[in-house]
């Protein structure tokens, strides 16, 4: 019964021990899309737009604005 737990402390020490690797995912896969709560044109629309093409010229991906009515 010792031998037994002396092996399977072993193996835990080197599952532990040994780096796993992470499968890393491209992000976002999908576009990524704002939802401004605001008229289209309105101040928070336009700073938003140009908040967005930047990081969009940074990252390369697709962001989509949308504005929304909240009723």
């Amino acid at each position: 019964m010792r031998k037994e737990a002396q092996v399977m402390a072993a193996l835990a020490a080197i599952w532990f021990v040994t780096p796993m690797q992470a499968v890393a995912q491209q992000w976002p896969d999908k576009p990524v899309r704002f939802l401004v709560p605001s008229p289209p044109g309105d101040g928070t629309d336009i700073q938003l737009s140009a908040l967005l093409t930047r990081e969009i010229a940074k990252y390369a991906k697709v962001i989509k604005l949308a504005n929304i009515r909240l009723d």
